[in-house]
């Protein structure tokens, strides 16, 4: 996640380009799949190293809350992607029984 001259980053998920302000760690729709339990994890660290310039001091704490939001959307992103891919792989179902069956009543 790097910074440039013109104050912004790219969004912390992997592979996401989107421009975001340095007051954000990741774009809407990556945060958004970060558990609301690890979205506090990551305020509160980040309340708590604040120096008192205002500006943030990078901690273990913080940098392991960064660590874990980024793992917790590549986790929803694979699940999410396996989902498509079955039920692209999925054969229609129908809902009238196979000929055999229906032979049989």
């Amino acid at each position: 996640m790097t910074t440039n001259d013109d104050g912004l980053h790219e969004c912390a998920a992997t592979g996401c380009t989107r421009r975001l302000s340095h007051r954000m760690l990741m774009c809407t729709r990556h945060w958004r799949m970060v558990p609301p339990a690890l979205q506090k994890a990551l305020y509160g660290a980040y309340k708590a190293e604040r120096g008192g310039g205002g500006r943030a001091v990078i901690t273990d704490e913080y940098a392991a809350a960064v660590r874990e939001c980024v793992r917790s959307v590549q986790i929803t992103e694979a699940h999410n992607a396996s989902v498509r891919e079955n039920m692209e792989r999925e054969p229609e179902r129908n809902d009238e029984p196979p000929e055999d069956v229906a032979q049989c009543t």
